[in-house]
């Protein structure tokens, strides 16, 4: 594994997400709620895994915005397949700007 790639996913096809029309306390979303994708990648740049991918936005992140990559770990504990956790950055509006909140995706690398 060489890289890992995020993209922001919308839902697809007829599914509905479940932030789209409310936020959080019954508030009308203004924004259209994004969910995410991550997607690692080869040292050829060819996708391998995809860990999670959003089939719809769940309510609780609050009408997502953008999403950024934070951090990410690799640990390969002694005899066993590595894991790694990473780290995403989830963006929304907030009263007074962007609130940022984080969420952790964990797997194995293979």
């Amino acid at each position: 594994m060489s890289t890992i790639d995020h993209g922001q996913a919308g839902c697809r096809g007829g599914a509905r997400c479940s932030a789209l029309d409310r936020c959080r306390h019954g508030k009308r979303c203004f924004v259209k709620a994004r969910g995410f994708r991550l997607t690692l990648l080869g040292q050829d740049g060819k996708p391998f895994k995809i860990l999670p991918e959003d089939k719809a936005v769940p309510g609780s992140r609050d009408c997502p915005t953008s999403y950024a990559l934070s951090e990410a770990y690799k640990f390969t504990p002694s005899g066993k397949s590595a894991v790694i956790a990473i780290l995403v950055q989830r963006f929304s509006q907030g009263f007074e700007g962007r609130d940022r909140c984080f969420i952790a995706v964990t797997g194995e690398p293979r």
